[in-house]
Parts: C-alpha cells; structure tokens; sequence
C-alpha cells in the first residue's frame, strides 16, 4: 500500500506538493490530470530525470517547505518526511503553514511498536541511525500541535509471520490495537480542518472568510461594536451566509464563543433576524 490509498483523483486543478517523494509524481499526475503538481527535492538529478519533464512538475531544489507562501497547498505529500526529519515539530508546523484551510497532509512514519524492533530495544540495540521510528500517540500529539484537525491511519507494511513474537509482548502487557505490533510502517492523512468544515469552507471564498472573521474579531473585541454589528448582517445578507455557517465559522475562529454568541443573539433580536435567533440561541 502506499500514500495514494488516501486518494480519489478526479478534474480538480489542486495545487499539489511532494517532498522527496517524486516517486509519486506520475500517479498523481494520472489521479489529477488537471492538478498544478510541484515537487521539493534536494537532488537535482530528481527534477531532471528524462521521464518527469512530460509530467509538467514545478521542480524547487531545497530542502525547506518554508520557501512556499503559506495556505498555497491543497495536498501535501511526504512520504518519509517525518522518518528523516531534523526536527519534525518544525518540519510539520512548515507543512502546516504551506496548506489551505481546507488542504490536507498525507505522511508516513516507521512504527516504534513494530514486535521486531521492541524485540530489538530489549536486548539493548536501537537498530537506527538516520531514521526516526515513532508511536502513534506521539504522532497524534505532534499532528495536533501543528494545528491538524483530523487525523487517519491505514497500515503501510505489515508482517503477520510474527505471532510468537507478537504474543510474548502481549503477555508482558504491550497493547496490540489494530494489530500495531505487526505494523512496521503506518501512513495517515492528517487534515487541516474537520470535514464538516471543509464543506463549509469550500462554500465561500478565502476573501468572503477573511472578512468575516475580520468583523467577528472586532464585534468579539468591542471595537465599534455597533458599527460592526450592522456590517455584519449587511455582509451576511449581501454574501447569502447562512446561520449555520456563521455558527461554524464562530467555532473555528473566535476565542470566546459562547459571549460573542450571545452578543449576536441579542443584535439578532434588535435586528428582528429571527432565524439567527432562533439558530443562535439553540447553540449556547
């Protein structure tokens, strides 16, 4: 299995980006013949191969995500990102940075718990030198810190002719969920936004967004609150944003929810918007 598990193709023009993992560059490029497909890489050798240059890839010798402007990505791919990593928190805070809001990470990690090499650490060897194994909590923790919000595993490699070893480490009290024990790599997706924020955001634009949490700031932090109410369901109207939007948007950005909650409740009543009211009320 591999990283295209996660993935469904189709027309969409997606601005993609690999990092040291143009191996998957001519799947993409048959997954999403329409998609705008740049790849990282520090070999120049890669960005030259004879076969790639059909592919219309957009080649950056460097080894820094950070030289993309940030929310540019709808998918990012690194394979063996985090297994190579100097310092993963900033490789994935990078990644983070460089994708929508609505974008999503797809990545891959070798598996710490995997029976051969706890069987390893127990006789006193840590059989890596360049690479990073890691335990899926502590990857969950590191996904969540860079502000991932979603988060999936499958399983990459595994290794079912294990079972002895596998057993004597569930008897000396290892967990074997989903049969971690047997799995020598995972791969996940992890996303930026819940799905059912996506679809929210997938509604308006990245300007209509931008305003938006642009007034509920100012209304949350009582800068001309007033002034600001009545711009609000100005735009709200103009731009045809609906209760429940508003509601998940309020999720998404405000600091204190329940009070700018209920200082829109009580605007919606003065405003006689009776089904923000009654939307909104049913919230807080």
């Amino acid at each position: 299995m591999d990283l295209c598990e996660f993935l469904s193709g189709g027309p969409s023009s997606f601005k993609i980006l690999t990092v040291e993992s143009s191996v998957y560059l001519p799947k993409l490029r048959e997954l999403f013949p329409n998609g705008d497909l740049f790849a990282i890489t520090k070999y120049s050798e890669v960005a030259n191969y004879e076969p790639y240059k059909k592919l219309n890839i957009h080649f950056e010798i460097s080894e820094n995500v950070k030289i993309f402007q940030e929310k540019y990505f709808d998918i990012i791919l690194g394979e063996s990102l985090l297994t190579y990593a100097k310092n993963s928190y900033d490789e994935l805070m990078a990644v983070s940075q460089a994708l929508k809001d609505t974008g999503f990470f797809l990545g891959s990690f070798l598996n710490v718990r995997y029976a051969p090499i706890l069987n390893e650490l127990r006789e006193g060897r840590f059989p890596f030198r360049n690479e990073k194994p890691y335990a899926k909590d502590e990857i969950v923790k590191m996904l969540n810190d860079a502000v991932f919000k979603e988060i999936s595993f499958l399983p990459m490699e595994q290794n079912f002719q294990l079972d002895d070893m596998v057993s004597s480490f569930v008897k000396a009290g290892f967990e074997n969920y989903n049969r971690d024990l047997s799995t020598k790599s995972w791969m996940f997706k992890a996303s930026r936004s819940t799905a059912e924020v996506v679809a929210l955001k997938e509604l308006y634009t990245q300007e209509i967004r931008k305003e938006l949490s642009r007034l509920l700031h100012r209304i949350e932090f009582g800068v001309k609150r007033n002034e600001n109410l009545s711009a609000l369901w100005d735009f709200i109207e103009r731009e045809n944003i609906f209760p429940d939007y508003l509601l998940g948007f309020i999720e998404e950005v405000s600091f204190n929810k329940k009070a700018l909650c209920e200082i829109l409740l009580l605007s919606a009543k003065k405003e006689g918007l009776e089904y923000f009211v009654s939307e909104i009320g049913e919230r807080i």
